[in-house]
């Protein structure tokens, strides 16, 4: 079975979570699909723009699974976190627009794998924020960062201490989504927008993207 599946309509590039039984957590395996499909879109000159989605209807990552980390020893544990860390960079510096489906739960490292995306449609039924088996800890993957940078830090403070769990509606009025579909549409919607983009040429794309996440200088695109 592929934990991961990938699919390219035109020039848009279709990344699924396939492990919907499992509420679309990451293991070792689907990190590794991932990182793998990852580093091909990165220097693929026929892709403009790139979605993210989980398979099925009720998660759209559920952070790391618990199950298979209880067995890990500590030195395992601080491997796959870092490994979890050096995946989701890769998805921030991708050089074409990214877009998140979020078809339902995205807990954890899935919000974490949300804010790395340059763009967040979500279900109105969408769940969001860090649930964590142990509150008060730091978010490793990258939220410290990023989070207070898409909301502000007193939001950002709110949501990691007291690990409040946003639905669609709060979490569009946070300023975490771009938009909110009917469950139905989602999907829609997530594919009118990234074709809406895809009428540019993907250099272009990447251009713009450049210019905006390192704050206009024009040494640095």
């Amino acid at each position: 079975m592929d934990f991961v599946k990938y699919e390219q309509e035109g020039s848009i590039a279709y990344i699924t979570f396939n492990r919907p039984e499992e509420s679309n957590s990451l293991n070792e395996e689907m990190l590794k699909d991932l990182e793998q499909y990852l580093d091909e879109i990165r220097v693929r000159t026929d892709i403009s723009i790139v979605v993210l989605q989980g398979e099925g209807e009720q998660a759209f990552c559920t952070g790391v699974d618990w199950g298979e980390e209880a067995l890990y020893s500590d030195e395992q544990k601080r491997k796959f976190q870092n490994k979890i860390r050096e995946v989701l960079l890769k998805v921030e510096e991708l050089t074409q627009p990214t877009i998140a489906a979020i078809n339902g739960a995205a807990f954890d490292e899935g919000f974490d794998l949300i804010l790395a995306c340059d763009f967040r449609f979500a279900s109105r039924h969408a769940e969001i924020g860090f649930n964590q088996k142990n509150p008060g800890t730091i978010p490793y993957a990258g939220a410290v960062r990023r989070l207070p940078k898409l909301i502000g830090e007193g939001k950002a403070l709110e949501l990691i201490l007291t690990t409040k769990i946003l639905n669609a509606h709060d979490a569009y009025a946070y300023g975490l989504l771009t938009r909110v579909s009917p469950p139905e549409k989602l999907f829609e919607r997530v594919k009118d927008f990234a074709e809406e983009l895809s009428i540019f040429k993907a250099d272009e794309l990447r251009k713009i993207k450049a210019a905006v996440k390192n704050g206009g200088h024009p040494n640095l695109f």
